[in-house]
């Protein structure tokens, strides 16, 4: 960092932590205001996010073409050879790559053994097939409309052996819908749909997980649908979308603080 660098940190009200939190898309929403006030008065900080911005953007057109790409039979076959045992794992790994890829914050605490990676996959795959097949139905998206949300939360809680609740997304312009039960890869799924005024829709999948534990949010692709997905508790949720990625980042952590009831 230079000198000029130093000095405009120094005198800033807004933290340095604030700042990259800001380009990664986690800053809190209530410091947005004072955190875009500030850069405003200060385009030489400005300048310098934008290159951070860059910097990402750069990486992201590096990377995200792999998300979609098959993989190849020889990493799913039962006795891989040893190579393809390590590049099955650094596909893996290519998937799992966070927003945040300057820090560590995205998927702190995820399982990063085989299985654990394994079971992270499934989930993101499910939840991004079950964006796309239910976000385009007009006049049957859901089984239970947001009319019945108690309803609606205590029969898929009750199903998926957890106390659920159905975030409130309203504050970033999204109302809920309603939801369904599906079949998940090992029990029943949950699915929460979210719509815009424009009609843009998001989906939450929630499946079961049989085990207590709380991670940080982490960052997948699949076939053009962007998933953010964390464990609280004995659920693991998924939040999916086709929109821009700052704002399902947005979305998700306010989805992450009220996935507990």
């Amino acid at each position: 960092m230079s000198d000029d660098d130093n000095r405009g940190a120094e005198a800033s009200p807004v933290a340095e932590a604030e700042l990259h939190a800001y380009v990664d898309g986690r800053l809190d929403i209530s410091r947005h205001g004072a955190v875009e006030a500030w850069l405003a008065a200060h385009p030489d900080q400005a300048a310098r996010l934008a290159d951070w911005r860059a910097d990402s953007q750069a990486l992201r057109d590096y990377y995200d073409p792999v998300l979609d790409e098959p993989i190849p039979a020889a990493m799913t076959a039962p006795r891989a050879r040893p190579m393809a045992r390590w590049a099955a794992r650094a596909a893996a790994a290519a998937l799992l790559i966070g927003l945040g890829a300057a820090g560590g914050w995205f998927g702190r605490g995820l399982d990063r053994s085989p299985e654990g990676r394994g079971s992270e996959l499934a989930l993101v795959h499910g939840a991004a097939v079950a964006h796309r097949v239910y976000t385009v139905e007009v006049r049957h998206p859901v089984e239970v409309g947001a009319d019945e949300q108690t309803h609606l939360t205590a029969w898929l809680g009750k199903r998926l052996g957890s106390t659920l609740a159905a975030p409130n997304l309203a504050s970033q312009g999204f109302q809920l819908v309603g939801g369904r039960l599906l079949t998940g890869g090992d029990g029943p799924a949950a699915l929460l749909m979210y719509q815009r005024e424009d009609g843009k829709r998001i989906t939450l999948y929630i499946v079961a997980t049989g085990q207590k534990e709380r991670t940080d949010l982490a960052y997948a692709g699949d076939a053009g649908v962007g998933t953010l997905y964390w464990k609280d508790g004995d659920l693991a949720w998924a939040l999916s979308g086709e929109i821009d990625r700052e704002k399902l980042v947005r979305l998700a952590h306010l989805a992450y603080g009220q996935s507990r009831p």
